[in-house]
């Protein structure tokens, strides 16, 4: 099912992330899944059995989703009190560096090596 996201939370903790998504008949749900950095807002995105499938420069990319639920406001809302990189920062640099879990920081504050898994497949959009 065809799927776009909305927001995105970062868990540094964990390398992992939360998206709010919908699809084409406006249902919202609220994916955790593993972090990747092209996965931003606006993306489109595949869902297929426990898999993420987008489209990246060059090639399709498969990100594991963890668990999918309904989306409510008060969850959301939840999840964006306790949720991401924003209570580790202070003025313009991240207090969780030396102990942070992602690979690729979205605000470059630091970057580590990351090896993204890759599918080769055509007719996804």
């Amino acid at each position: 099912m065809e799927w776009y996201i909305l927001e995105t939370l970062i868990s540094p903790e964990s390398n992992t992330s939360f998206s709010l998504i919908v699809n084409t008949h406006n249902v919202h749900r609220i994916v955790w899944h593993e972090y990747y950095v092209d996965l931003v807002p606006g993306k489109h995105i595949l869902l297929s059995k426990g898999k993420f499938m987008f489209k990246g420069k060059e090639t399709v990319n498969l990100i594991r989703a963890l668990k999918m639920i309904f989306y409510t406001q008060s969850t959301w809302g939840a999840l964006k009190a306790y949720t991401g990189c924003e209570k580790y920062l202070e003025e313009d640099r991240c207090t969780y560096i030396q102990c942070c879990a992602i690979k690729s920081c979205p605000r470059q504050f630091h970057q580590k090596e990351v090896i993204p898994r890759k599918v080769k497949t055509s007719g996804l959009h």
